[in-house]
């Protein structure tokens, strides 16, 4: 018979409920995280692998960090938790935060004020929150020439106004 503890748990009940706390707080998920990279780290073995992951200290570009967060951000709204785990410590991700959808949106130049802004807040609202990547796509491909999604002729040229990609195109 197991014993229990002041609370009324015996020990099989206490490891799952510790296991469920850990999983919630995300400490499953970083733990198998980490033991991934390590043992990709060791597979890849070599002097060459050592100087790529020891040199790979220096922190992403804004834009690196941004296209990152949106694949993660695709990823865990597609439910690929393996995927997701096996990235994150390709990526390097673990020594940085990710970055929001607003500061994403921010950092594309996208302006509030353009209706591709609205259109992408509206998508996000209306389907619940998928992934930012998707949404975005799914917008761009509204506006397009020829989208079965959208018939109506575009009279506004606002989609990228404020962008980098506005003064690119």
């Amino acid at each position: 018979m197991t014993t229990m503890d002041q609370n009324g748990l015996n020990g099989r009940d206490l490891r799952i409920k510790l296991f469920d706390l850990m999983k919630s707080k995300g400490i499953v998920d970083n733990v198998k995280t980490h033991l991934r990279g390590r043992l990709i780290n060791e597979l890849r073995g070599g002097v060459d692998n050592q100087i790529r992951f020891s040199s790979s200290t220096t922190q992403p570009t804004l834009l690196i960090r941004a296209l990152n967060a949106l694949i993660i951000d695709y990823f865990q709204g597609q439910r690929y938790d393996y995927t997701t785990s096996v990235f994150i410590p390709e990526a390097n991700i673990n020594d940085y935060r990710t970055m929001s959808d607003e500061e994403i949106l921010r950092l594309l130049n996208i302006s509030t004020e353009s209706s591709f802004y609205k259109k992408i807040k509206s998508n996000n609202e209306t389907n619940g929150h998928t992934s930012l990547l998707m949404t975005m796509l799914t917008c761009i491909s509204s506006w397009l020439p020829g989208s079965s999604q959208n018939n109506s002729a575009q009279t506004s040229n606002d989609l990228w106004a404020g962008s980098v990609a506005g003064s690119t195109l």
